[in-house]
């Protein structure tokens, strides 16, 4: 083998060598970033049930909104653990929640501007019946375990 095939392999097995981490780098990074997503829906499910059960219905409220925030920063990424359809149930359920919050504070039309949006994503759930109703049932239900 001469010299400038010795020269041509190297290169060649340098830049097989570089796409290959360049490939590799990117999917963990990828996997990295989503396990940080999860964390931080984690910790925020954590603030609301601390806020829910420990705290002031202001401080509920506000960690539900906190929760919109994360899903709406989260908009787009999609995985097969948090899908379109597990992302507009979220939504849904979290507006539902602040739905009963204004109605437990007087506000009829928080409620029905909760309600509304709630309503608004589900025909991106897997939900056959899906009316501010039925979301509310399961809202109650779920906070109270009867699930």
């Amino acid at each position: 083998m001469n010299k400038l095939s010795r020269t041509g392999l190297i290169a060649m097995a340098i830049i097989i060598s570089l796409l290959l981490g360049a490939y590799f780098g990117y999917k963990t990074s990828n996997e990295q970033a989503f396990a940080e997503d999860i964390i931080i829906l984690a910790k925020q499910h954590q603030f609301i049930e601390i806020a829910k059960n420990n705290g002031t219905d202001e401080a509920y409220e506000e960690s539900l909104l906190g929760y919109l925030n994360i899903l709406d920063a989260l908009e787009g990424k999609r995985s097969s653990l948090f899908s379109e359809d597990v992302h507009a149930i979220d939504y849904a359920l979290t507006h539902t929640r602040l739905a009963l919050l204004s109605e437990k504070r007087g506000d009829l039309k928080g409620k029905a501007q909760h309600l509304q949006s709630a309503e608004s994503y589900c025909p991106k759930t897997v939900m056959t019946t899906c009316t501010g109703e039925v979301l509310t049932e399961i809202v109650i239900k779920l906070d109270n375990n009867i699930y």
